[in-house]
């Protein structure tokens, strides 16, 4: 039987460089400052002096893309350990970013002796779709109690919406359909529950401004867009997003939960 874990390892291995290139268009950074900038500014009493020194675990770190946005809105961020299954990725973050404390480890498998009370995850745990529950549930151990985690993921909340995912997976090469799928919002809220974790928010991203510009790896022809559509495209998501009718429409979310035992 195949080792899905280890078939999407491979995948990830070969497609790094270029999600590594990708992701520093400005037209994705810039959209993506804007999303994390208006995402903490609404929900800032939610961090407002949660924890005097920050000690921040980021499974499935990748490029350190979370540690980055928490150093951007927070100066006391006392301890960091971030780890990724994928060597590309880790060698190159340990070769870039040698203050930080990168691991090459599994999901499923990493331990430390350390705890910590800020958790970030960014954009992985539908690459362990097969098995989320028991990824979450070997994290979750790690995290002190009123810990805060955030995690962005590609979800759904209708029948539709994973079909064209499921459907743009089979096409593009750069997606790994056996390994990788969006997850149900409300099972993915369940995931965390289940594992000591209370939900304090879904916040809703994505739209149009995030099909087009927060995955430049995967579509690429999108990088090409006017840099000035990023204005345009954020603000009709903002709409979209505040309209009943169409806000369950969303491709992806950023959930918010706090440690409770």
């Amino acid at each position: 039987m195949e080792d899905l874990n280890l078939r999407q390892k491979k995948h990830f291995d070969s497609i790094a460089n270029d999600y590594y290139k990708y992701r520093k268009i400005k037209s994705h950074t810039s959209f993506k400052k804007m999303t994390w900038d208006f995402f903490f500014k609404k929900y800032s009493k939610i961090f407002d002096n949660s924890h005097k020194k920050i000690s921040i675990l980021e499974p499935m770190c990748g490029f350190i893309e979370g540690y980055q946005i928490l150093n951007s809105k927070f100066n006391n961020i006392s301890n960091y350990i971030g780890f990724d299954y994928s060597s590309e990725v880790v060698n190159f973050c340990k070769k870039h970013y040698s203050n930080l404390n990168i691991k090459e480890a599994d999901i499923y498998k990493f331990k430390t002796k350390k705890s910590f009370n800020f958790g970030i995850l960014i954009g992985g745990l539908h690459h362990v779709s097969n098995d989320i529950d028991k990824a979450i549930k070997n994290i979750s151990k790690y995290y002190e109690k009123n810990a805060h985690f955030i995690n962005l993921e590609p979800t759904h909340e209708y029948s539709i919406i994973k079909l064209i995912r499921n459907f743009i997976y089979k096409r593009n090469s750069f997606f790994d359909e056996k390994t990788e799928s969006g997850i149900e919002l409300k099972a993915l809220n369940n995931f965390f529950e289940k594992n000591g974790f209370k939900l304090i928010t879904n916040h809703r991203i994505g739209y149009l401004g995030y099909i087009f510009f927060y995955n430049p790896d995967a579509f690429k022809i999108f990088s090409k867009l006017p840099f000035y559509l990023i204005y345009i495209f954020f603000y009709l998501d903002y709409i979209i997003s505040i309209t009943p009718i169409l806000k369950k429409l969303s491709f992806a979310t950023i959930s918010v939960y706090i440690k409770i035992k």
